[in-house]
């Protein structure tokens, strides 16, 4: 008589590994987002920008990234998150990152604060959406056939 224990443990232990990174693709590195969008929502307020100074050029671009990450990890909480979301985050990541060089914010220290925000904000969101397509590979694999 065989033992099949230890190929059930091997596949447990894989099934459970995939699950863990789906819980890290679709809920941890979510709500991550949804606390950098709700970060980038209140930035201009928290720092206090000052009307009329190019900060007003970061202000809008952090709401309109705000908008999109916030939009897009909440779909990834109802739906599955795909390599689309993980690129289009990555995408506004950058974008966030290179915003105050392409826009121009100024030299300011207002401007400054302004800069290191969406540098440090956009850093994040990038690493974010990294990591989850890092995990992707290992999430797939509760779909494929046990071999």
């Amino acid at each position: 008589m065989r033992d099949h224990s230890v190929g059930s443990d091997v596949h447990a232990r894989r099934v459970s590994r995939a699950e863990s990174a789906d819980i890290l693709r679709a809920f941890l590195i979510s709500v991550v987002l949804l606390l950098v969008a709700v970060w980038l929502f209140l930035a201009g307020w928290v720092l206090d920008y000052p009307p009329g100074d190019p900060t007003s050029d970061a202000r809008l671009n952090e709401i309109f990234v705000c908008v999109l990450v916030f939009l897009t990890a909440a779909t990834r909480l109802v739906r599955t998150p795909g390599i689309p979301s993980d690129l289009l985050i990555a995408a506004v990541g950058a974008w966030l990152v290179g915003a105050p060089f392409a826009l121009g914010y100024g030299d300011t220290s207002m401007t400054d604060a302004a800069r290191f925000n969406d540098v440090t904000s956009g850093g994040l969101i990038v690493l974010l959406a990294i990591v989850s397509l890092a995990a992707l590979p290992v999430a797939r694999t509760r779909t494929s056939p046990a071999a």
